[in-house]
């Protein structure tokens, strides 16, 4: 039989279920049921940047996107993430990898949109070949096209 030790810390920590990660630019991204979304560093127990999208709903999915133009090589000015919640929104965060905005700047959701009527909640994004697909408990997907954001059939995201 085998035990971790733990150090102790002065605070508490609440924690949350996990609803998802991704992996993206040598980082970790996490959302979880306490309604944040969290971008962690591989070798640290702390994470980078918090992200607080909702008090009362969780959230359930998440994707990572680059609109970054095309051919440009490491640009990153284009990175998203975006967060699908319990009760049908999705937000878009834009994030920086600068150490600046990782260790100081506010995290905040750029646009935050309903991608459901009455309220469904977003159970899987996916992003690829510019197109975001929103999916939702009752089988619903949405699709749109993404030339210089994100865009489904009634949420328009630029960049």
């Amino acid at each position: 039989m085998s035990y971790l030790l733990v150090p102790a810390r002065r605070t508490p920590r609440i924690l949350s279920q996990v609803a998802s990660l991704k992996i993206g630019h040598r980082y970790l991204f996490s959302c979880a049921e306490d309604g944040t979304v969290k971008i962690w560093r591989f070798r640290s127990t702390d994470a980078l940047q918090t992200a607080t999208l909702s008090y009362n709903e969780a959230v359930s999915s998440l994707c990572l996107l680059d609109t970054a133009k095309p051919g440009v090589p490491n640009d990153l000015t284009g990175l998203h993430a975006v967060a699908g919640l319990r009760d049908g929104n999705i937000c878009v965060l834009p994030y920086s990898l600068k150490s600046q905005w990782l260790q100081g700047a506010m995290w905040q959701a750029k646009i935050k949109a309903q991608a459901f009527p009455g309220g469904e909640p977003v159970t899987a994004l996916q992003f690829t070949h510019r197109l975001l697909r929103v999916a939702g408990a009752e089988n619903y997907a949405r699709r749109g096209t993404c030339p210089s954001g994100i865009a489904t059939d009634t949420i328009k995201i630029t960049s």
